[in-house]
């Protein structure tokens, strides 16, 4: 292992600071074997005779090392933003703790001795920010990093629990049509700012929580928040998880135990965001991962190896945060609880910096919701429902007169008709006028257009904030769209500016041709390529 300590080597300017998972998650540092760590952990059968010899090595951790650095994935890497040609070094340190440490209460103070000595050296290295990951940051060790900052007031590194964009996170995996979410791990510093969040917006939150104290505390954000509204009346109390054999969506922020399993719908969707991450026992229930972000492989350098359970180039939220929090340059500490009227500003200040949710994740949703289309209430959300919606609203709206095999022979502005070329009909969508063929949508701008080159498109979606892509060649305006859309807003978002032709056709989703008729019917130009009139 090569030291950041050596003196050639800067001083990191963002330190996360992570510790043990489960004992076998060992083999996937580096120095132990790159092969493992070049690939998601699971847990394989030839492990199981190496356990006894991590054990084995596990007190020589607790008694030689304090934390020890560079002992995972993100080992001495620079983060290069395009965006704002500012580039930043990251690295990871790990407590050598396991998390049965952590639970266990006879370890707690030398654990808390051990994270405020890793957050003092960083400060010392002149670290800018220490985010905290996983039980770094939990209630019981150090309320959140809250202790930390009151016992060492004048640090000058910004600690970061990252609580805020993985909140964010998971709000925007949220389905919105999904009207009644069973949440677990509800009081927790995420689940709290979650349920504020979810009630004032009209979504009934069913809080599985033993603690009448917390969950009454949240009611009282809730009224807070909306003082003359009836948003409180939305958060309902759990008292078994038999509770959550109704709810449109299972929101999991804390393990779920295998006995637990049982209580979930029959063919449901479960968003966890807890650690360690749920068993998938049940064939049925989808289970999906919306506490991570993927980082866009062009904007940042270093993330050849894998962290814990996620796929390449794919990091926990709270990490993220850290990162996102040095390059916004925002001088506070991030600690203790998050408030959900943040989660949109953190959240748009990942997405500028190329984070989004993980293919994988959005791949599982969007396949959920078509394959669902009923499930929950109201669950409007079929793509061929959707297309029998958008039906009817050509019937009701003006189009023009239908196509024939001659040229338009009169310039009358009332008079519509189709063009032909070489015995060719055009498509329904277009009409001529003067010679050459019109989308038959209004642009957004309010005028129809023939053709956009590849800059125009760029300058509308940038410049204008105008919501348009490609598909097929053909730009969409998407503006009205995005509630509609079954996989969530966030999966257009990503392609606004973009060719999304791959991503519908197989790459993100393989969409039906109900999909492909409202894309249709959303075309406002032919996309020219270079040379093209």
């Amino acid at each position: 292992v090569t030291s950041s300590k050596e003196k050639d080597v800067p001083s990191p300017d963002v330190i996360f600071l992570a510790h043990g998972g489960p004992l076998a998650q060992m083999l996937q540092i580096p120095f132990v074997s790159k092969y493992i760590g070049a690939k998601k952990f699971e847990m394989q059968l030839w492990m199981y005779p190496l356990l006894p010899v991590i054990m084995a090595i596990i007190p020589f951790m607790e008694f030689c090392i304090g934390h020890f650095e560079n002992a995972s994935a993100y080992v001495r890497r620079e983060l290069s933003v395009t965006s704002t040609k500012r580039s930043l070094r990251a690295e990871q340190w790990a407590i050598a703790r396991f998390a049965y440490h952590y639970v266990t209460k006879s370890h707690r103070a030398s654990i808390v001795k051990l994270i405020e000595g890793a957050v003092l050296d960083a400060d010392k290295k002149g670290c800018q920010v220490i985010g905290l990951g996983a039980f770094n940051k939990a209630w019981w060790i150090n309320k959140g990093g809250d202790d930390i900052v009151k016992k060492y007031p004048d640090l000058r590194i910004r600690l970061v629990h990252g609580n805020t964009l993985t909140a964010a996170c998971v709000l925007n995996a949220l389905p919105h049509s999904a009207r009644r979410v069973f949440f677990t791990g509800c009081t927790s510093k995420v689940g709290r700012a979650l349920a504020v969040r979810l009630a004032v917006e009209g979504k009934t939150v069913i809080m599985r929580t033993d603690s009448q104290e917390r969950f009454e505390m949240i009611l009282e954000d809730v009224k807070r928040y909306d003082p003359e509204g009836s948003a409180h009346s939305n958060l309902v109390k759990a008292g078994s998880m038999e509770d959550g054999r109704n709810a449109d969506v299972w929101l999991i922020g804390k393990y779920l135990k295998d006995k637990d399993h049982k209580y979930l719908p029959n063919n449901s969707l479960a968003l966890y965001f807890c650690f360690p991450p749920p068993s998938f026992l049940r064939k049925d229930v989808t289970y999906v991962n919306v506490g991570a972000l993927q980082a866009e492989p062009e904007r940042f350098e270093g993330l050849g190896n894998c962290m814990a359970d996620l796929d390449r180039g794919v990091l926990h939220a709270c990490h993220a945060g850290a990162i996102v929090h040095c390059l916004e340059g925002w001088t506070h500490h991030e600690t203790g609880d998050v408030e959900y009227k943040d989660l949109d500003k953190t959240w748009n200040a990942a997405k500028k910096y190329g984070f989004r949710l993980p293919e994988d994740s959005t791949r599982k949703i969007t396949q959920y919701l078509h394959n669902h289309p009923r499930a929950g209430v109201p669950k409007v959300t079929s793509l061929e429902l959707q297309a029998k919606i958008q039906s009817e609203y050509v019937k009701s709206t003006p189009s023009p007169t239908s196509s024939t095999n001659q040229h338009q022979k009169s310039t009358s502005a009332s008079a519509h008709s189709a063009s032909t070329s070489n015995g060719r009909q055009t498509s329904p969508d277009t009409h001529s006028s003067s010679g050459s063929s019109k989308i038959n949508e209004a642009a957004p701008t309010g005028q129809s257009v023939s053709a956009m080159t590849l800059q125009e498109l760029s300058t509308r979606v940038e410049r204008d904030g105008q919501s348009l892509l490609v598909v097929d060649g053909w730009v969409l305006d998407v503006a009205t769209f995005f509630e509609e859309h079954p996989g969530g807003e966030m999966i257009i978002q990503r392609y606004l500016g973009r060719d999304a032709t791959n991503a519908v056709r197989g790459r993100v989703y393989n969409h039906s041709k109900a999909a492909f008729k409202i894309m249709q019917r959303r075309r406002i130009a032919k996309l020219l390529h270079n040379g093209e009139n």
